[in-house]
């Protein structure tokens, strides 16, 4: 039987969402109306969000509060290894849902995955590798959820591409982070993983 919260989760989740309403194209350096997940130190150069990793950090996120569990960016990729995406849903940085661009030595020709991060641990919950990313290129991508279900799309805006994934949340995630009010980026740096070469522009929640 489903736990009330879950099932509050899923009236909620169920709702018709409204568009993401608030766009930051990074203008400003001033970060302090964002929450950080995860260790390192997020700022803006360029006019474009990025990362700096110091060591084997894991994964990282950085949110706003959101209206609905949607977000949209630019993301470009590193030129090297990439793992950067989307999250929605943010909770907390031990519960989310997360969605990613990858291009690393075990996905040499790029990757997209939607995944949960339930109490700490992380789940890839569906990947579809061979996509054909290319790096150093730049693609408009978005993660929303409508009615129990997770899109996460990408489409080129250097480089001609067009791909979109879905995912149906789980009780688990629901009962994980179905009440996550917040929205926003999402970067891993593991030995074969490095998002801190990847940036992020134009960001809607």
């Amino acid at each position: 039987m489903k736990s009330i919260a879950a099932s509050l989760a899923l009236i909620m989740l169920m709702a018709s969402p409204a568009a993401a309403t608030s766009t930051d194209a990074f203008s400003s350096s001033d970060l302090s109306h964002y929450t950080e997940g995860g260790p390192g130190n997020w700022y803006v150069t360029g006019g474009r969000l990025a990362h700096t990793y110091s060591s084997n950090l894991g994964s990282v996120e950085l949110v706003r509060s959101a209206d609905s569990p949607a977000a949209e960016a630019d993301l470009t990729l590193s030129d090297g290894r990439s793992n950067a995406g989307l999250t929605v849903l943010w909770k907390d940085h031990s519960n989310h849902l997360w969605a990613k661009l990858e291009i690393t030595p075990g996905n040499p020709n790029g990757r997209m995955t939607i995944g949960r991060r339930a109490a700490g641990n992380v789940k890839s919950c569906l990947a579809c590798s061979g996509v054909s990313l290319h790096r150093g290129e730049t693609y408009h991508i978005s993660l929303e959820v409508v009615d129990g279900v997770a899109t996460f799309s990408a489409t080129g805006v250097t480089v001609t591409f067009s791909k979109a994934i879905a995912y149906r949340l789980t009780s688990t995630d629901l009962n994980a982070f179905g009440s996550g009010s917040k929205a926003g980026v999402r970067g891993k740096y593991l030995f074969d993983e490095d998002g801190g070469g990847s940036r992020w522009d134009n960001l809607k929640v």
